[in-house]
């Protein structure tokens, strides 16, 4: 009799076990976003968006625009080069950063705030610091240019520079931290 039961207990969760596994796994109308919102992923930034905030680079792209001829081009994309070599430690940093600011679930969330919180500001100020190599480069690139070109290269980094903030400002407020961080000033008050 008691072997009975258990047979038909099992008969009637082994439908709704496979059923939550196909929700949850295999799925194809499964909301990918909404999960991986919730998820307590590493930040959406990269080095590579704080690389596109050299300004060698960006006049590199668009040498056409500028009017380079080729020595100026090889000149600029030698010194480029060498701008990566000289901050390459600090984008590493950034990468071991980028994974601090995730958030750890199952930790105590206010803790988790402000590890979070002083991650990120420990961000920014890498970033001010490559931002300050990529300008002093830049600086060094400039004669290289002739006075049309360099106004109008310095007009061009500006620009591309504010869309490319912008856009880094949303990865870095945006990624990696769970619901109750999306308060202004990283985190909700807590009562008093």
């Amino acid at each position: 009799m008691l072997h009975r039961k258990l047979a038909v207990l099992v008969l009637l969760l082994l439908p709704a076990t496979a059923d939550a596994q196909r929700r949850t796994r295999g799925e194809k109308t499964a909301n990918w976003d909404e999960i991986e919102k919730s998820s307590a992923a590493a930040p959406r930034f990269s080095a590579k968006d704080v690389e596109g905030f050299s300004a060698l680079r960006i006049v590199v792209e668009k040498r056409k625009d500028l009017k380079l001829n080729d020595d100026q081009s090889k000149q600029l994309r030698d010194l480029t080069k060498q701008e990566d070599e000289a901050l390459k430690p600090r984008l590493s940093v950034l990468d071991s950063l980028r994974l601090a600011m995730r958030v750890r679930p199952g930790e105590d969330p206010d803790l988790e705030r402000a590890r979070t919180a002083l991650a990120r500001q420990e961000v920014l100020r890498v970033i001010d610091e490559i931002r300050a190599g990529y300008d002093s480069t830049f600086k060094v690139g400039l004669p290289v240019l002739d006075g049309v070109q360099q106004k109008s290269a310095q007009e061009l980094v500006q620009r591309a520079r504010d869309e490319r903030e912008q856009d880094l400002r949303e990865k870095i407020s945006g990624g990696g931290r769970g619901p109750a961080m999306h308060a202004p000033g990283g985190g909700r008050r807590r009562p008093t």
